[in-house]
């Protein structure tokens, strides 16, 4: 092999790698935009999911204030009762 066959045959294997390494870069690139759109989609389903924790979170404080508010009436309504009781003996 004379020298200018080595260096078209060195040449070629540079080109070879070069369309390679393009090629694995493409993958990676659509790969990219692929986990971005998958990305924006987990934000979105956490953001959901966050919602939903505060709106239960309300809700069970407004549960949590009506059980206080009711214990409190049959507390009263306890402390009724047993006056008009000991009121009529």
């Amino acid at each position: 092999m004379n020298g200018m066959e080595l260096l078209e045959q060195r040449i070629r294997i540079l080109v070879e790698k070069v369309q390679q390494e393009r090629a694995f870069f493409d993958s990676l690139q659509q790969e990219v935009v692929a986990l971005r759109a998958e990305n924006a989609q987990l934000r979105e389903q956490n953001k959901c999911l966050e919602e939903n924790i505060l709106l239960g979170n309300r809700s069970l404080e407004e549960m949590h204030q009506e059980k206080e508010l009711t214990s409190f009436f049959a507390d009263e309504l306890i402390k009724t009762v047993d006056s008009i009781i000991s009121e009529s003996k």
